[in-house]
């Protein structure tokens, strides 16, 4: 049975299982735990989220897969999962099986609901703006955890308002992203920036910051980024150029610097 608004971390696990493709644009843990970031700074005020417990979950893993010695003492049971799985998607799925199996055997003891303050997602951007891999780890795919948080948001929204205002906000930034670059024939603004920066994780998450602003400002979809506007602007020869010199040396510094 669907479940349309999950209650704890557990029941949102199990509604991401249904459709982790659509949800976090992946099959992973470590989207799924920024899937869930997402989520919880999504929640409209007002509405309950909490957090089931699983202390014997590690004597679980350990009883399912008995070992001579225990994993890595700085490894939680939770990344013993994932490194059991031959890929991420299989891990994914494990993980999902084996806490189905131990909530089954260990019933947790409802808590009564609690309303804690949570950051909105506009903090939890900036927050891991400031820093990414705190709050995504040391994962490859810092945007594909990036789609997941936001994703996480407009799910929250759209079960408990069904309106996100997130969503709207970045199908106008994909449009104004393929305004930009009209070779990008209409592709997801993550797909565009990540092939735009060789797929390298860092540069793509430093272009996303460079263009979203770009955007949140209402600036065009042709304006200079603040790198190059700077080199635009310090140009000593400015004055004595025409136009079309000037509308050139624009597009020059824009393919240079189209990062930040």
């Amino acid at each position: 049975m669907s479940i349309q608004k999950p209650a704890d971390d557990f029941e949102l696990l199990l509604h991401v299982a249904e459709d982790p493709l659509r949800l976090l644009g992946g099959k992973s843990f470590p989207l799924f735990q920024a899937f869930k970031f997402g989520y919880e700074c999504g929640l409209p005020a007002g509405a309950s989220f909490r957090h089931l417990y699983a202390p014997d979950f590690e004597e679980f893993v350990g009883e399912r897969f008995p070992a001579p010695e225990r994993w890595p003492q700085h490894l939680s049971a939770t990344c013993y999962v994932h490194f059991l799985g031959p890929d991420d998607a299989c891990a994914f799925d494990l993980y999902v099986a084996l806490l189905r199996d131990y909530f089954a055997a260990h019933p947790p003891t409802p808590p009564e609901p609690t309303l804690s303050e949570r950051s909105s997602l506009d903090q939890m951007l900036e927050a891991v703006r400031q820093r990414p891999r705190m709050y995504f780890g040391l994962t490859p795919d810092l945007m594909g955890c990036l789609v997941a948080l936001l994703n996480g948001g407009i799910e929250a929204k759209r079960a408990h308002t069904g309106v996100s205002p997130t969503a709207a906000l970045l199908e106008n930034f994909n449009a104004w992203l393929n305004a930009r670059h009209p070779w990008a024939l209409g592709r997801p603004w993550d797909r565009i920036l990540g092939f735009q920066n060789l797929w390298d994780p860092e540069r793509s998450l430093t272009a996303f910051w460079t263009y979203f602003d770009l955007f949140r400002n209402s600036e065009s979809p042709d304006a200079l980024t603040p790198v190059a506007k700077q080199m635009f602007e310090t140009n000593p020869g400015l004055d004595d150029m025409t136009e079309a010199q000037r509308e050139s040396w624009k597009q020059l510094l824009n393919r240079i610097f189209y990062t930040k």
